[in-house]
């Protein structure tokens, strides 16, 4: 049981634990469309907790062991189905998440190895640069960052797909569609800046240079964001407020990723600043939208012009905040 939880646990262990036992809870009597949502994402969750099949590459463990390992924790995962799940859920949310358990349990998986082409990476014998030009901050900055905040764009068209079609049909919301895909892109957005600002310092990028590109980056959320409340202004004449959320979370997002005990003071003014306009704006909502918009654009433009101080004290040899997810 040491070999085990020195191996296959981990903070993102506990943070898919959480999860299962959060949902539950979020979920309570949101209807139909949150149980089939939950159901169909467990099923995927008791394959998604199987451990990192690295660490036990670079001990020279075998696959054998690393399997023993995945149904201990696709165990656990089912476990605590069944004791959360109940509680707010009919009783057929479980069949999917089952049956996904009994593959998990009389499967042998394989995990991927390493592959030559993993280990040219880098060297003369790769020439995979995509879209992005040789250098170091197209590679290193603009090149994840790019992809990271592309398939959030994504996730967010499908999680919005996915309502609509189900509104549409039974005539009830998926709430948790949006929650699925925001606990998901989020972290893996905000790992990609913090990698990236490691990588940057490694290789002798210049921080400031580092900030600038990351900045260049947001323009892809905020565009889409300017677009989807345009298109929500011809479809039925007011913006939807999209802009102001993409402006707020983006922000927060980029704070959060480079958040440690030097820079925490920063993200903790952005968010007190953030908190206070939307509780302003809750409280009186007969402010019109264009004063909101115009506030969050102005905490963004001051975010943009502080941000890059923020990046040049950040320690990106401490993971931060970044550590709470599984981040090193």
């Amino acid at each position: 049981m040491k070999l085990y939880r020195h191996m296959a646990l981990s903070w993102i262990s506990f943070f898919y634990a959480l999860w299962i036992v959060i949902l539950p809870v979020l979920g309570m009597d949101r209807g139909q469309g949150w149980a089939i949502g939950y159901s169909l994402l467990m099923a995927l969750q008791l394959y998604l907790v199987q451990p990192d099949f690295s660490r036990y590459l670079t001990f020279g463990l075998s696959t054998r062991v690393w399997n023993g390992h995945r149904r201990i924790n696709a165990s656990l995962a089912l476990l605590l189905l069944l004791v959360s799940a109940p509680w707010a859920f009919p009783w057929w949310v479980l069949i999917a998440p089952a049956l996904m358990w009994v593959v998990c349990m009389t499967k042998r998986f394989e995990p991927s190895r390493l592959t030559t082409s993993s280990l040219i990476v880098g060297s003369d014998g790769d020439s995979s640069t995509g879209w992005f030009s040789a250098s170091p901050v197209s590679q290193i900055v603009l090149r994840p960052q790019v992809r990271a905040w592309m398939w959030a764009a994504i996730g967010a068209a499908i999680a919005t797909a996915i309502t609509i079609v189900v509104i549409k049909l039974w005539d009830t919301g998926v709430g948790i569609v949006g929650v699925i895909v925001t606990l998901i892109v989020l972290p893996l957005v905000a790992d990609s800046i913090r990698s990236s600002l490691k990588d940057a310092v490694a290789f002798g990028l210049p921080r400031g240079v580092w900030a600038k590109a990351t900045l260049l980056c947001t323009a892809i959320p905020v565009v889409l964001s300017v677009l989807a409340d345009l298109v929500s202004m011809m479809w039925t004449g007011n913006p939807a407020g999209f802009t102001i959320v993409c402006l707020a979370t983006t922000s927060l997002l980029l704070g959060f990723a480079i958040t440690d005990k030097l820079t925490w003071l920063y993200t903790t003014a952005l968010a007190g600043v953030i908190a206070a306009l939307f509780i302003a704006w809750l409280i009186n909502p007969s402010v019109a939208m264009g004063w909101a918009l115009t506030g969050m654009a102005t905490i963004y433009v001051v975010w943009v012009a502080v941000y890059p101080r923020m990046a040049k004290k950040a320690n990106v040899f401490s993971p931060g905040l970044m550590g709470w997810f599984g981040a090193h």
